[in-house]
């Protein structure tokens, strides 16, 4: 680096030395303790001989830092051998707890104050297998869950998935209980976008449909076939700043029991992170949600599987429920549904950030156009304060769209972690 003061010009020579040219040489792993090495390593994204690229390198360092099971991942290239042409490549690994204890409160305007726990472990067999249970409890809602995940399932890229769940819900628009399996399989096909194929049954037993009054004790049962492609380009799962996540499914539903018609399931979601300024923090964020029941009246679908908008996580300032098909004030469900919202997230200290929101949608009578409910929306303005284990939100919102002896004047809610 040479400085010219009569110029007031700095000249800088880079000299690069660029190494001997070099193939990529085997992973040695060192560190880990209970995570099988073999697991490991049929993680590694290069074929030993093939030329040396440092952004593959780079690439499986994010990949070891994501499994949630190291403290620690330190990926670097090894001497050249000068017999073989090859660089080995040294992994250092740090271990870190594999069970983790989570739990969580949050407290709604209409659904009233609420409760989550769960419990899960990473490494069950040594090989990134995770198990995991769950439950919560609100004022509408309460159930119990558990999830079995093990990759590498067929090939490196392959993660098989079987979930159960049972319910106890008490809505607006029916009361009654219900349980579901599913078994899939989901293939990584690059880093962003990923698929799957499942297979899953249904059971329901619906006490009081407020669609129809006149039964009760109704019973149905599905068996179905989802179908799913989603891309993840987010930068931060819990706090995104910039990125796409985009999910599409489909899934045909087969009644077993009489009396349930079969139909085809699609859904959507689309939520895009747009940084407008980096200080202040900041974030554009817009998310848009759509599904339907194709093939048969919404009536004739069992009343836990039809589609409802209004509460926290689809249009605040309108309560639980609220929005779509109505018998006076009591939802019945639709047959479709979008929704959308729209936030901006000004974070305007390390601690304290402020959104202004505007969520709109409805839930449809019909599963295809053309509809005839109108597009409700809300507005409102949130507080966030953000924490170690992620953002808490408050948040206050206001129907735009007041319907008398329907909607109240505000919605009030407060959760941890962003709203989408």
């Amino acid at each position: 680096v040479t400085a010219d003061f009569a110029t007031h010009s700095v000249a800088v020579v880079w000299t690069v030395d660029t190494g001997p040219k070099a193939t990529f040489g085997p992973a040695v792993f060192t560190g880990q303790t209970t995570v099988k090495e073999s697991y490991l390593a049929g993680l590694v994204p290069w074929q030993r001989g093939a030329p040396y690229d440092a952004r593959t390198v780079e690439r499986f360092r994010k990949k070891l830092t994501s499994l949630e099971l190291f403290n620690a991942a330190q990926v670097e290239t090894g001497p050249v051998d000068p017999a073989t042409g090859q660089a080995p490549i040294l992994v250092e690994l740090t271990e870190r707890k594999h069970r983790t204890v989570k739990g969580g409160v949050d407290y709604k305007t209409d659904e009233g104050p609420g409760a989550n726990l769960g419990w899960e472990n990473r490494n069950l067999f040594g090989g990134g297998e995770k198990l995991a249970v769950a439950g919560s409890a609100s004022g509408i809602e309460q159930f119990a869950e558990a999830a079995f995940e093990k990759p590498d399932a067929l090939t490196p890229k392959d993660l098989f998935k079987a979930k159960a769940r049972v319910a106890n819900e008490d809505k607006k628009a029916y009361k009654g209980q219900n349980a579901t399996a599913t078994a899939s399989l989901r293939r990584q096909f690059t880093e962003s976008v990923s698929g799957g194929v499942g297979l899953g049954y249904r059971a329901s037993r619906i006490e009081e449909d407020e669609s129809r009054p006149w039964e009760s004790d109704a019973r149905y049962g599905f068996v179905f076939l989802p179908v799913e492609i989603g891309y993840d380009g987010r930068d931060d799962v819990l706090d995104p700043q910039k990125g796409l996540l985009a999910t599409a499914s489909l899934a045909p539903y087969w009644g077993t029991l009489s009396g349930a018609d079969n139909f085809l399931r699609p859904e959507f979601t689309l939520a895009h992170y747009l940084k407008i300024l980096d200080k202040p923090g900041l974030v554009l964020a817009t998310r848009a949600v759509g599904g339907a029941n194709i093939g048969t009246d919404s009536e004739n679908v069992t009343p836990d599987l039809r589609w409802y908008a209004g509460g926290s996580g689809s249009i605040r300032g309108y309560s639980y429920q609220s929005v779509g098909p109505m018998r006076g004030k009591t939802p019945v469900g639709g047959a479709s549904l979008f929704t959308f919202s729209t936030e901006l997230r000004w974070r305007v200290t390390e601690l304290v950030g402020i959104v202004p929101f505007l969520d709109g949608g409805t839930a449809f009578g019909k599963a295809l156009p053309p509809y005839d409910q109108p597009i409700m929306l809300g507005a409102g303005l949130g507080l966030r304060v953000y924490t170690p284990v992620g953002p808490v939100r408050v948040d206050v919102a206001t129907p735009l769209a007041r319907r008398q002896d329907i909607d109240d004047i505000a919605q009030f809610y407060c959760s941890i972690g962003q709203s989408f």
